[in-house]
């Protein structure tokens, strides 16, 4: 991976800033911190992506693709979030099964979004798409992700600087080499 210290100081700064705004959680507060740190995460995860795309494509991340931000794209991508979030929460609750199939194939959503500039329908669409034929292929990617971050909480959370961009430069790769890949899927 080229420039890794971009990715890390990324995490971390994105880290500090949500402990910061969850340290003044007063009660009378808590809706206005709460939005905040949505709205950072959202943000966070959006950069994110946009770094992991770049990396992934054989390019050095840098500061100001991380900062550059278009307000409809990144609109889309909150949106999309919550589009996702709600199918997969109704996916969940119906049965487990279900939901984790949908887990699965939606897991792209966000990647299709920042480099396609697609809508929030047109995004999930387009993940559908590239995980047609791919189910257990994007489950093993996902259980893989889960054990990475998971083992980073562990080791006291810093492993979590490094866990979370090796999680994002995963799903990246996992993106471009799908979305590369034009040989014809069984359904």
């Amino acid at each position: 991976m080229k420039s890794p210290g971009v990715f890390v100081t990324v995490t971390f700064i994105f880290l500090v800033v949500g402990l910061i705004v969850d340290s003044g959680n007063d009660s009378r507060y808590s809706l206005v911190v709460n939005i905040a740190n949505t709205l950072i995460s959202f943000f966070a995860a959006y950069v994110m992506v946009k770094l992991s795309l770049a990396a992934a494509r054989g390019e050095v991340p840098s500061w100001r693709e991380a900062v550059s931000v278009k307000a409809r794209p990144f609109w889309y991508f909150i949106l999309a979030s919550i589009l996702v979030g709600v199918i997969d929460g109704i996916g969940l609750i119906l049965l487990v099964i279900p939901g984790l199939y949908l887990l699965a194939r939606l897991a792209l959503f966000n990647f299709a979004i920042v480099d396609e500039d697609l809508s929030p329908i047109e995004s999930v669409k387009r993940a559908w798409a590239l995980s047609r034929g791919r189910f257990w292929k994007m489950f093993l990617a996902g259980l893989i992700i889960i054990g990475m971050n998971v083992l980073g909480v562990v080791l006291l959370g810093i492993g979590v600087l490094v866990s979370s961009p090796v999680s994002f430069l995963f799903s990246a790769y996992i993106y471009e080499k799908l979305k590369s890949d034009s040989l014809p899927v069984v359904e």
